[in-house]
């Protein structure tokens, strides 16, 4: 089998890759409503969203998805209900979600309600953390990479720590908090434990500058 052929091999994979986001300096170019809504004022978003949970390949690189060219989104409307506030999107249509369902979720052998109330249960997690709380506690401001590093270690460790990545917009602009997972990764075991049992992931900063900035929601 080609490399290429088996970037798109259903349960294929090696980890996952979770990825919380934010709107702000995302180049969504209108096409979403909750982007609308959080920078126009009408919905304040205080919390970590969730961009998706993506399987990955290590030999894939960005590459590893759309293992299935038939599959369909299918949501219970309990599902869309609970995962709302956590995928925006979802209060106002389902496109976004069909987007990560197609290229990601699909890869995987949970169905559509599971591998979405599962992000979901995770991404609560990051948010209770000492991750969500570091990010919520400095909403407004400008930090050090370093200090948001040394929080983090002294209190998730080390080997957690090392599998957790920043990416920011123009250097500056916090824009999502990745964390690596194994692939067979429990559910139910605590944040530390879910991170320490991951492939290592570059470096933390990322491809932040020394200093970043945690935006407010909206404009």
């Amino acid at each position: 089998m080609k490399i290429a052929d088996s970037c798109q091999t259903p349960n294929d994979f090696d980890s996952y890759v979770r990825q919380p986001g934010f709107c702000e300096h995302t180049n969504y170019k209108g096409r979403k409503p909750e982007c609308n809504a959080i920078n126009s004022g009408e919905k304040t978003i205080s919390h970590l969203t969730l961009h998706g949970l993506w399987p990955n390949k290590r030999s894939c690189g960005i590459n590893y998805g759309y293992c299935d060219s038939q599959a369909t989104l299918n949501l219970s409307s309990a599902t869309i209900k609970t995962i709302s506030p956590w995928m925006p999107n979802f209060f106002y249509q389902n496109s976004f979600g069909e987007y990560q369902w197609k290229k990601h979720g699909a890869c995987q052998n949970l169905n559509d309600d599971d591998y979405f109330l599962t992000a979901i249960d995770l991404v609560k997690k990051v948010n209770a953390s000492p991750i969500g709380l570091y990010i919520k506690q400095n909403i407004g401001k400008t930090v050090s990479v370093s200090e948001f590093k040394n929080q983090l270690t002294q209190t998730l460790g080390t080997n957690a720590v090392n599998r957790i990545r920043l990416s920011c917009s123009k250097g500056r602009y916090l824009t999502e908090v990745q964390l690596n997972l194994e692939r067979d990764f429990n559910p139910d075991d605590n944040l530390v434990s879910q991170l320490e049992k991951a492939l290592k992931s570059s470096r933390f900063q990322g491809n932040c500058k020394n200093m970043i900035h945690i935006e407010e929601s909206g404009r």
